[in-house]
């Protein structure tokens, strides 16, 4: 029981920590995107 808890808990830090890279991506695509509309 303990293991699965510890398990769930580093795989939700992991996936944050993947997360937010990820969101800058996708934040820096989309000003991409509307820059080159503009232009």
């Amino acid at each position: 029981m303990t293991f699965s808890l510890l398990y769930s808990n580093w795989q939700s830090q992991l996936s944050a920590t993947w997360q937010l890279p990820l969101n800058i991506v996708a934040i820096c695509d989309c000003a991409i995107q509307v820059h080159r509309g503009i232009i």
